[in-house]
């Protein structure tokens, strides 16, 4: 509130903007239409089941019902922003108020940035109003907060770009009708040819193209901020999944599975960052009368400071994750990482594969069996509840790799997996004997909701992955299983994928 009365132009514009119904009828409209789109997705979606699409179904109607909102809004905002922000400045040389606003205390600077501020105001409130719509992808699950989160954090990041890019336009041309058309070209101009070009690039090299020419464009940026490293690495699509893939430029990382590259957003979100406050400076000298270029020392520092904050924020964030992303640039195409393959031992050992020059903490085994245990569940959606044994066994699960003693997931170790499961709507029960699974004492098998889990011991492979397999039981014991790798991602351990090795028994 102390932001609203120190600035009058943000409350005037505020009010006049909603006062009448046309806000309202546009807000309305928008949600009737995500809502509608989001109901056609959902058909779609469920009606893949009869065509035999592979995988679980609920994780794929979560992820793309997911993607279609964050497609709608970020679609919203390039065809809404354009025309509420170009007429911002122009309007009021056209109605011969602007000297009005002069000659008020308000400087040019603050009158600049109450005419942003309320623009943007409206457009946060679109973003922000979907956010209910958004609710229902948790009932079917397949999205992580944190992925919402990202595709937020560039919905917004968009806004302000194209906002402050209407507002330049407006106080540069000062008149509405050219403001307009001109930000609207360059909207479709980055929407499209990014695209275009990075497409003529793959057919005149004959391959996966560098994807540099793609960081100008939102919705790439949004696609790349929507997949998960770990299903790009694992080549490991849904429906929504390979269009974001594609998207973000992927393309040889499809190809070439167990490629990690780093998400196209870490590049687009700086570049918007420094079109934004360039254009800022440039429009705020624009709506100067006179000695528009007579640029003042508190002027050049501001401005210096705040290049010098995006690019230090920028670098510093680029340096924490440079280990997680090595050799995937934009400029080439992502690199592969080398192809993980089963090592095949004739004896039984006691020491992990190759053993990794690396230490598995307590909160790093917690954190790796949650994520096995998740992917288990996401494999079986039917299965309500999952029995664990608490004595881990190499014995009963993939022959190609080496076998450790037994070891017991101790208290603390459940309590850790169960903390990291804390958000997945499955329930966990330590057992310490199979007798104790409902049904299989008196012979009747397991319950259909239930599912049986023996696991493996952690064994660190000399690349930084782990293995871990799991055995699967159901029924009257009806078994099969897999060995999963997992590698430490930005937000932890994620499973990449398999040795390619699966049993029954």
């Amino acid at each position: 509130m102390a932001v609203l009365k120190t600035n009058p132009i943000i409350v005037k514009e505020l009010r006049s903007r909603m006062r009448g119904a046309r806000a309202f009828i546009i807000l309305t409209v928008s949600l009737l239409g995500f809502g509608g789109i989001s109901f056609l997705v959902y058909l779609g979606v469920t009606a893949t089941i009869q065509w035999g699409f592979p995988g679980p179904i609920a994780p794929q109607i979560g992820q793309s019902l997911f993607t279609t909102l964050a497609y709608l809004e970020m679609m919203t905002i390039c065809l809404i922003t354009p025309a509420i922000t170009a007429g911002a400045i122009s309007s009021e040389y056209e109605n011969l108020t602007y000297e009005m606003l002069l000659a008020t205390p308000l400087p040019p600077v603050r009158i600049l940035w109450g005419k942003l501020v309320s623009a943007l105001s409206y457009i946060f409130l679109l973003i922000f109003a979907a956010i209910p719509l958004a609710s229902v992808v948790f009932t079917y699950g397949g999205v992580a907060p944190r992925e919402m989160f990202k595709a937020l954090v560039v919905l917004i990041a968009t806004a302000v770009m194209v906002g402050t890019l209407g507002i330049f336009n407006s106080a540069w041309l000062k008149r509405t009708g050219r403001a307009t058309v001109l930000t609207y070209l360059i909207v479709l101009g980055i929407m499209g040819l990014p695209i275009f070009i990075y497409i003529a690039t793959a057919i005149v090299r004959s391959g996966a193209p560098p994807r540099w020419p793609l960081v100008p464009n939102p919705f790439s940026a949004l696609a790349s901020a929507m997949i998960s490293p770990a299903s790009l690495a694992s080549a490991d699509y849904s429906i929504s999944g390979g269009l974001n893939a594609l998207l973000s430029g992927n393309i040889d990382v499809m190809l070439q599975p167990n490629a990690v590259p780093r998400p196209l957003y870490h590049y687009t979100l700086p570049f918007y960052g420094l079109v934004t406050v360039v254009l800022y400076a440039l429009a705020s000298r624009m709506i100067r009368p006179t000695r528009r270029w007579h640029i003042s020392r508190r002027a050049w520092l501001t401005f210096t400071l705040g290049m010098l904050l995006l690019l230090g924020v920028s670098a510093a964030a680029f340096g924490l994750t440079a280990a997680r992303y090595e050799g995937a640039g934009i400029f080439t195409a992502p690199t592969p990482i080398p192809e993980i393959v089963p090592i095949v031992e004739e004896s039984v050992i006691t020491e992990p594969s190759g053993s990794g020059n690396f230490a598995i903490t307590p909160e790093d085994q917690a954190a790796i069996y949650a994520a096995v245990l998740h992917e288990v569940h996401v494999e079986n959606t039917d299965a309500e509840t999952l029995y664990v044994l608490t004595m881990t066994d190499d014995s009963v699960g993939d022959p190609d790799i080496p076998r450790m003693p037994a070891a017991t997931l101790d208290e603390d170790l459940q309590s850790g997996i169960q903390n990291a499961l804390s958000g997945d709507p499955v329930t966990i029960r330590w057992i310490a004997d199979r007798s104790e699974v409902p049904g299989l004492a008196n012979g009747d098998g397991i319950v259909a909701d239930g599912l049986l889990i023996t696991l493996g011991n952690i064994q660190a492979q000399p690349d930084g992955s782990v293995w871990v397999s799991v055995s699967e039981y159901a029924g009257m014991l009806d078994g099969s299983g897999r060995t999963y790798i997992l590698i430490k991602m930005e937000d932890g351990w994620e499973v990449i994928g398999t040795t390619g090795v699966e049993w029954t028994s």
